[in-house]
Parts: structure tokens; C-alpha cells; sequence
């Protein structure tokens, strides 16, 4: 399904606050209709019955006018361009009427029906038509008025046609620029709740998968211990769920001594040595610091277990306080003692799947850094790896 264009889209029905709005900010631009009624009071060719009709005609415009910019579509059953169309032809039909009464000066009303173009329809129409009915103006001075006098003439209506249109412009701009923004927006959270999905489910598929595993080849050598596994695995589906529902529900993610335990568990369960920390032995971490170890652990015991081919895998987590340039803050380490970096080069996490690229903008979002290096980098042929998440 394409995509709609940015910019604004003029309502067809205003409510009645935007009617209010509409009709203290355009009529003050009534005070321009200042000259041709003065036109029509100064000329020496009009009486008494010409002026009055003169400044009925301008007042019965005025009211026009109002009427259309706050009702853009009265008439339902034809589309807004039409109304449109209708009432430009109702003011043009009353500026012709006042003509003869103040002459040239009707010029300055011609871009009130510019204005009814520009603000009751979007850009791509609005400008183009409300050009249109500019140059029919200018053309109509040009026929009608003193050559010596047409450059006065004309000036309100450019000068008033590139108020209008800077002005509409600028709408559009703050409205694209707002669109942009909100598009941008909706972009990271749906790219945030990937990642989040990523995490959640991926760690606890990998560990069902493993103990899954476990338990075909336990059936039938040790029947207890392919229950307890069975069990293992309906716990972590259970945990799943809540995840998923937690995800949804966008609660805060999976505590950090939850995963701790989890990681165990997992680590065991694949046949790989822990070593993980206890709770009692975890430094004061701030709360943010604690949700994004969470997750960063998760992914990376994930890894660990379908990746690397590790034998032993151990957790750090410490302060980082007065570490380097007195800085204060935590530090999660990852260590395991299997294949390495394959393919990729210490601190390259782009080049590492799905699961590290979502962690490492994770990472970047709560200002913390995430590097990979190798855990003994004289071996080559099982370098190890380290995920070290600083914040």
C-alpha cells in the first residue's frame, strides 16, 4: 500500500473551535478591503446610491468570503474542488459587480479568493489554482486601469500573494516536518519492539530447543532425568509467555537476578560450565543499568549457547567507579573459552547477527558501549569471547 504524502490536509468540516479560529484569524485580514472601499467613497464619479452599493457589495464579499473559508464544502453531494470553484465564482461574479464603483482598487480582493485556494485545499492544488486566479487579476488591472497607474495596482496583489503563500508554506513545512517526526518515531518503537521480541523469545526457544535436546537422548537411559528436563521446559515456556505478555503490555524488561538464575540453568543445561555470579555478590547498580544487563545477558548466554561451542562460560559484573577518567557507572562481562569472533574483528558488532546489532543500539540508547573482543587472543584456535557492556 503506498505510502500518503506528507504535508497538510485541510479539513473539509471544521468543528466549532476551529470555526472560532478560523474567522478571528482571517477576519482580520478584512482591514485590506480598507482601499477599495475608500476607492469608493473618495471617486468624484460616484453619488449617493453608488456608494452605498459599492460598500454593500464589498460587505456582502467580505461575508462570502468568510462563509467559504470556514464552510470549505457546504454543498455535500460534489467533491471540495467544486465547492471551491462555486464560491470563487461568487466572488468573482461580486469583485466584478464593485468594479464599477471602485475600479482598479478591486484588485486588492482577488487574494482573498487566493487565500480560499491556498488554506481549504493541500499544496499541490491549492497554489497552482491560487496562482491562476493572481495572474487573471493582474491581467484584468493590466486591461482596465492607466497604464501609469498598473504598477500600483498590482502591488497589493504580489505583495499579498507572497505573504500568503510564504505563510502557507511554512504550514506545510512545520506540518511535513511534524509527519516526518512522527514517522521516525513509530519507525523506533517498532524497531525497539523487534529487538524486544528478538530477546525475549529468542533466548527462551534457544533454551527449550537445548533442553528439548537433552531430553531425547535422557528417555530412554534415565527416564527421571528426562522429566525433570520436560519440566525445565514447561517452566521456560511458562516464563515465555510472561515475557511475551510483559512485552506487550511494554513492563519493565526481566530482572537481572531472574537472569542470572536463568543463565545458570541454561548454561547447565547445554552442557557448559557456569559461572555466574550470586546476587549477594552484585555491586548497587542503578535501576537502567540493571534492566539493560538483563537483557544484554540474555542475548549474549543465547549466543553463547548456539555459537560459540564453549565449554565454560562466566558472568562479570562490577562498578565501574573510579575506573579510567573517574568515571562511575557498571560493567557487565561475558567470558567464554569457544571458537571467537568468527569472521569479525574485536568491537565489530554490526557484523554479528540480528540479536548483537539490537543489543548494541540498546546499548546505545541508555548511553552505555558494547564491544567484543577475544578472550585469549594468542590462541588461534579457540580465542574465546568477551561481550563487555560498559555504562
Amino acid at each position: 500500500m503506498p505510502v500518503p504524502r506528507p504535508g497538510w490536509q485541510p479539513p473539509e468540516a471544521l468543528d466549532a473551535r476551529e470555526r472560532r479560529f478560523t474567522l478571528l484569524f482571517s477576519g482580520a485580514w478584512l482591514i485590506f478591503l480598507g482601499w477599495p472601499i475608500l476607492e469608493v467613497l473618495a471617486s468624484p464619479g460616484n453619488g449617493p446610491a453608488s456608494r452605498t452599493a459599492g460598500i454593500a457589495l464589498i460587505a456582502v464579499f467580505a461575508v462570502a468570503y468568510l462563509v467559504s473559508i470556514t464552510w470549505p464544502r457546504p454543498l455535500k453531494s460534489i467533491p471540495l474542488v467544486a465547492n471551491t470553484v462555486v464560491q470563487t465564482t461568487i466572488l468573482a461574479a461580486l469583485i466584478a459587480a464593485a468594479a464599477p464603483f471602485a475600479g482598479p482598487t478591486v484588485a486588492g480582493m482577488a487574494p482573498y479568493i487566493m487565500a480560499l485556494w491556498m488554506f481549504n485545499h493541500r499544496v499541490v492544488v491549492g497554489l497552482p489554482a491560487a496562482f491562476l486566479v493572481g495572474a487573471i487579476a493582474a491581467l484584468a488591472v493590466a486591461v482596465i486601469a492607466d497604464r501609469e497607474f498598473t504598477a500600483g495596482y498590482l502591488t497589493p496583489i504580489i505583495f499579498t500573494a507572497g505573504i500568503l503563500t510564504m505563510f502557507r508554506l511554512a504550514i506545510e513545512h512545520s506540518e511535513v516536518t511534524r509527519e516526518l517526526s512522527e514517522r521516525v518515531a513509530l519507525a523506533e518503537q517498532r524497531e525497539e519492539l523487534a529487538r524486544t521480541v528478538h530477546d525475549a523469545l529468542g533466548h527462551s526457544l534457544t533454551s527449550i530447543t537445548v533442553q528439548a535436546q537433552l531430553a531425547r537422548r535422557l528417555v530412554a537411559a534415565d527416564p527421571d532425568a528426562a522429566e525433570r528436563q520436560l519440566d525445565g521446559i514447561l517452566a521456560t515456556a511458562r516464563d515465555s509467555l510472561r515475557d511475551v505478555r510483559s512485552t506487550v503490555e511494554f513492563l519493565d524488561a526481566p530482572g537481572l537476578d531472574e537472569q542470572l538464575d536463568h543463565a545458570r540453568t541454561t548454561l547447565t543445561a547445554a552442557g557448559i560450565e557456569p559461572g555466574i555470579p550470586h546476587t549477594a555478590d552484585l555491586p548497587d547498580l542503578d535501576p537502567a543499568d540493571r534492566r539493560l544487563f538483563s537483557w544484554c545477558l540474555r542475548e549474549a548466554i543465547t549466543n553463547v549457547v548456539r555459537h560459540s561451542g564453549a565449554t565454560r562460560c562466566s558472568v562479570e559484573i562490577i562498578s565501574a567507579t573510579g575506573e579510567g577518567e573517574n568515571r562511575s557507572g557498571a560493567v557487565l562481562r561475558v567470558i567464554d573459552d569457544g571458537a571467537g569472533i568468527v569472521g569479525g574483528k574485536g568491537g565489530d558488532v554490526v557484523a554479528h547477527g540480528t540479536g548483537l546489532r539490537g543489543l548494541s543500539r540498546r546499548a546505545e540508547r541508555a548511553n552505555a558501549t558494547l564491544e567484543l573482543s577475544d578472550a585469549t587472543p594468542g590462541d588461534t584456535d579457540r580465542p574465546g569471547t568477551i561481550l563487555e557492556v560498559r555504562t
